[in-house]
């Protein structure tokens, strides 16, 4: 179907409105083991009111909002597809599916347009049908305000995200708001616009500013290309746990023995199961072959969780530091074991040596640190 430049910008704006409130209905899902508890001591939400005042050209912001190709630069991480069905006059009716926090939804939403003044949002399935979305968009001088109500209407499933706390969903709300008018704003030149696009297509989030300045400079100078900036980036340690949202695959998706080898992991370094949001995770880049089973064990062993488990032992605690002090490094599962096997070779043998600090120190320096 051809979409003349005005349905463009109404459909990208509508798609807008759903990710804001689909990034507020989930966020924070995995700070709770199941879902918002205890409901009666929560206020139910039922409205919300969210405003925004920015300083960027209404018409500037709102082109950004609506280049439906744009939107998986914009929202990397959140965005997966729309499925446009029917467009007549005013009304668009979308098929958007959304992630956030290892959570998938599709919604089928009716968008109803009044010019320039005023765009209302309608879920019309699932456990959120009714649930109707309002803004008013305005210019005050060289700003813009956006205005947001929201009718909220859930049921069934959905009902315990009604009690979620209200600061968390107008700080999602806020975030999503915040990262299109960053992206409008844009950059001083079309080469950090450039280097941007290539940090969000393939590491799925802005450029940072270190990074920025530090390319900027060698593309500016004709030192790198582009396709130099590409080939870094595919290649660096981030882009081997990035995953895009349409690959994130479901616990039910994962092949039972990737379950079983990431599980048994947990198990060992963790000392604990699973949970969902890293099984997802590391499954998925697993099955994706952009991390082996021992990267993931790495990965864990040097979690904080992991962390504070060593440290609650002092024996391990005592390697980690010393381990610290002589490599500047925490002390890998290798190290620790091989501290544990030495002081149990000796407490097997009934030998009589002492090692003090300063010796394990030295035995660090002459049998693990250098060859």
């Amino acid at each position: 179907m051809f979409l003349k430049k005005n349905d463009k910008i109404i459909i990208g704006f509508y798609i807008f409105l759903a990710i804001s409130f689909s990034s507020a209905l989930f966020y924070n899902s995995t700070t709770y083991d199941d879902l918002p508890t205890p409901t009666w001591v929560l206020e139910k939400l039922t409205f919300l009111e969210f405003e925004r005042t920015l300083d960027i050209d209404q018409e500037k912001l709102f082109f950004t909002m609506s280049d439906l190709e744009n939107f998986p630069k914009i929202l990397p991480r959140n965005f997966v597809s729309i499925n446009i069905l029917e467009i007549n006059e005013n009304i668009i009716i979308a098929e958007e599916e959304i992630q956030e926090k290892g959570i998938r939804t599709k919604f089928l939403v009716k968008h109803t347009l009044i010019p320039n003044d005023e765009h209302i949002l309608e879920i019309l399935d699932g456990d959120a049908k009714g649930t109707k979305i309002h803004q008013f968009f305005s210019t005050d001088g060289n700003f813009t305000k956006l205005t947001t109500t929201v009718d909220v209407n859930l049921e069934g499933i959905l009902t315990p995200f009604s009690y979620l706390p209200k600061n968390n969903v107008y700080h999602a709300m806020d975030t999503v708001v915040t990262t299109f008018y960053d992206y409008a704003k844009g950059h001083d030149n079309l080469e950090k616009k450039k280097i941007d696009d290539l940090f969000r297509e393939i590491l799925l989030r802005p450029a940072d500013k270190k990074g920025l300045e530090y390319f900027s400079v060698l593309l500016e100078s004709n030192q790198i290309t582009i396709d130099d900036i590409r080939f870094e980036l595919l290649n660096s340690e981030e882009a081997r746990n990035v995953i895009k949202p349409s690959e994130l695959k479901q616990i039910n998706e994962l092949r039972e023995e990737t379950i079983v080898k990431i599980d048994n992991i947990y198990q060992e370094i963790l000392q604990r199961p699973y949970d969902k949001q890293g099984m997802q995770h590391y499954g998925t880049l697993l099955e994706l072959e952009k991390l082996s089973i021992e990267d993931i064990k790495e990965q864990l062993f040097n979690s904080e969780e992991a962390l504070s488990i060593r440290l609650s032992t002092p024996f391990y605690q005592m390697i980690d530091e010393l381990y610290m002090e002589v490599t500047g490094k925490h002390a890998d599962s290798d190290v620790l074991f091989y501290y544990e096997k030495l002081f149990s070779n000796i407490a097997a043998h009934e030998l009589q040596i002492t090692m003090t600090r300063e010796d394990i120190k030295v035995d660090m320096l002459d049998n693990l640190i250098i060859p």
